[in-house]
């Protein structure tokens, strides 16, 4: 095992142009023989909110809850990216296994172009936010423009968790099944569909303890509520991002060497 200290900033700035190749290749090959291409990627939010909406918009209109179409989309657009980041993720080292036995390269550089990828579909997801507005008649507050620093922190967080898992999954082959399960129960765990405010009282202190939530949360506010969050809910999120991060890439650097040799 390696317990080398290594700077992971000053490795992915080294081999920047390695990663932004990786992120072109998935590109090309995501949209390849695709008649629309990167429309796609606008389509596919606008698309599943709009199913998400029609099934769940006269449940949750019990609760009070005015205009769910945009509720929905400002937690859904966080747990997309959330998502399908630790799905692709848990298997970007074993997609890669040809690739480095032959050569050296940071191993973080392959879940990170996974993220960077759906961090384009999540620039998509955004856009897709301005165009339902129009449809369904609502408009952004000026707080839409914090949304890029909540969106950095959700990466930094997810970013920990995608090193933990793809490690994993070189050892258990298993994990990427369990993942996916257990992401299928998080999903209905975690205020995206609902607001917290219908649960019970003696279960909200509960479900905000869930480290996603206070990600989710931000994301409500800035775009739902339109309030800027407090300092501790900012501080809170980041926090996750900072722990999940710091255990996440020293996993990563804890067993890179050894990860050749389990592929």
């Amino acid at each position: 095992m390696n317990f080398t200290p290594r700077n992971p900033i000053a490795e992915c700035f080294q081999y920047r142009e390695v990663l932004r190749n990786i992120i072109s290749q998935d590109l090309k090959v995501k949209y390849r023989r695709t008649l629309l291409g990167y429309v796609w990627s606008l389509l596919n939010p606008v698309l599943q909110l709009v199913v998400l909406s029609l099934v769940f918009s006269h449940l949750v209109g019990r609760f009070g809850v005015e205009n769910y179409t945009l509720f929905l989309f400002s937690g859904l657009i966080a747990w997309i990216f959330f998502q399908q980041s630790l799905t692709m993720s848990a298997i970007s080292l074993l997609q890669n296994e040809n690739f480095i036995k032959k050569v050296y390269l940071p191993k973080v550089i392959f879940p990170l172009s996974k993220l960077c990828l759906r961090g384009i579909d999540f620039l998509f997801s955004l856009l897709a936010l301005s165009l339902i507005g129009l449809i369904f008649g609502f408009t952004l507050k000026w707080t839409f423009a914090l949304v890029p620093a909540a969106a950095l922190i959700l990466f930094v967080f997810t970013l920990g968790l995608a090193l933990l898992v793809s490690v994993a999954t070189v050892y258990f082959r298993d994990v990427e099944y369990f993942l996916s399960l257990f992401l299928q129960l998080f999903y209905f765990l975690t205020p995206i569909l609902y607001p917290i405010s219908v649960l019970p009282e003696q279960y909200r202190p509960w479900v905000a303890l869930n480290p996603l939530y206070s990600h989710i949360q931000l994301f409500q506010k800035l775009i739902y509520f339109g309030v800027v969050p407090s300092p501790v809910e900012w501080g809170l999120a980041a926090l996750w991002a900072v722990v999940s991060f710091a255990v996440g890439y020293s996993v990563m650097v804890l067993f890179e060497d050894d990860l050749v040799f389990m592929m």
